[in-house]
C-alpha cells in the first residue's frame, strides 16, 4: 500500500508502509503529520494509521481527496520586497515631485500586489497600496506643473495680444476722427488750415494767437 504524507506544507510520496515506518523511526516525519492512502475519505495523522499499530483492517481502494489547506501563521509570513520599494519610492516622489521615482513606485506597487495575491504566505498589501497612492500623486504634481508652465505663457500672450488689438483699434478710430475733422474743416472753414468752421479760425495768425 502506498501512503502520501503532508509535511512542511508539501505533499510527499507515495511511500510504501516499510519506508514510512523507517521515516517515523528516523524522525523524518512524525505521528502528527497528516497522511492519506487509498480508501480514506480524508487525511489523518500517521499516529492513527492501523498499519503502524497492532493490526487493523486494510484500506478500501479509492481516489485521493484534496489535501488540507495549510494556513501560514502571521509570524512566518514575509513581506514582499516590492511592496517596501513601492512605498519608499512613492514617498520620495511626493517629496521631490519627480517622475523618476513616481513611475517605479507605481510599477513596483502593481507587481507586489500581484505576487501577494498569488502567494498567501506573502504580506505587505497595505504598503503596496500606499506606494501606489503616493506614486500616482507624485506623478500628478509634475504633470500639473508642466501643464501650468505651458498654459500660463499662452494665456499671458493671448491677453497681451488682445490689449494690443484694442490699442490698435483705438488708434484707428482716432485716426478716422482726425480725418473726419479735417474733411469738415475743408468744407466749412479755412482750406489751408483744415479746421472746422465752428472754431472761428480763418487764418494762421489766429491759430498762433490762440
Amino acid at each position: 500500500m502506498q501512503i502520501f504524507i503532508h509535511n512542511g506544507g508539501k505533499q510527499l510520496g507515495p511511500f510504501p508502509e516499510s519506508q514510512v515506518s523507517e521515516m517515523l523511526r528516523t524522525g523524518q516525519v512524525t505521528g502528527t503529520d497528516l497522511a492519506w492512502s487509498e480508501g480514506m475519505e480524508t487525511w489523518k495523522p500517521l499516529s492513527l494509521f492501523a498499519q503502524f499499530q497492532a493490526g487493523g483492517p486494510p484500506p478500501i481502494p479509492g481516489q485521493p481527496p484534496v489535501p488540507p489547506v495549510v494556513s501560514v501563521p502571521p509570524s512566518q509570513r514575509k513581506t514582499e520586497p516590492l511592496s517596501i520599494w513601492s512605498l519608499v519610492l512613492g514617498i520620495l516622489s511626493i517629496v521631490v515631485c519627480s517622475l523618476l521615482t513616481g513611475i517605479p513606485a507605481v510599477i513596483c506597487g502593481h507587481i507586489g500586489l500581484g505576487r501577494i495575491k498569488r502567494d498567501p504566505s506573502l504580506d505587505g498589501k497595505g504598503m503596496a497600496l500606499a506606494g501606489l497612492i503616493t506614486g500616482y500623486f507624485g506623478l500628478l504634481v509634475p504633470v500639473i506643473a508642466i501643464f501650468a508652465a505651458l498654459a500660463i505663457p499662452a494665456f499671458v500672450g493671448a491677453k497681451e495680444k488682445g490689449t494690443a488689438s484694442q490699442m490698435l483699434s483705438g488708434m484707428k478710430q482716432l485716426h478716422l476722427a482726425m480725418q473726419q475733422a479735417q474733411l469738415d474743416g475743408k468744407t466749412t472753414g479755412d482750406d489751408k488750415l483744415g479746421f472746422p468752421a465752428d472754431l472761428k479760425f480763418t487764418s494762421a495768425a489766429q491759430v498762433k494767437k490762440s
